[in-house]
């Protein structure tokens, strides 16, 4: 599943989010919106951001571990998976 994450000004990207309800009835869970406001510590914003991109990478881990098990039941063994370093080793993602 791709994840879509919008980091814009002020309310923007909850306003879009708005237009996406507006649309299809419901916002997918995979759309997040971090909103930066004029004023705001941004640490606050590097900490949240980096909170919402690591969710995402766990939910890469578990839907590849899923994948992994149903092929094992399924008894395939022909099918190779690329790693990134994101799903390989999560921590690094911010070093």
């Amino acid at each position: 599943m791709v994840g879509i994450l919008l980091v814009t000004h002020n309310n923007l990207g909850a306003s879009l989010a708005d237009c996406v309800r507006h649309v299809l009835g419901a916002v997918p869970k995979n759309l997040k919106v971090l909103s930066v406001l004029a004023g705001e510590d941004p640490q606050h914003n590097i900490t949240e951001g980096e909170a919402l991109i690591m969710g995402g990478v766990a939910a890469l881990v578990t839907q590849t571990a899923s994948i992994q098990r149903a092929m094992l039941v399924l008894g395939l063994t022909a099918a190779s998976f690329e790693g990134s370093e994101s799903l390989d080793n999560p921590a690094a993602v911010f070093q």
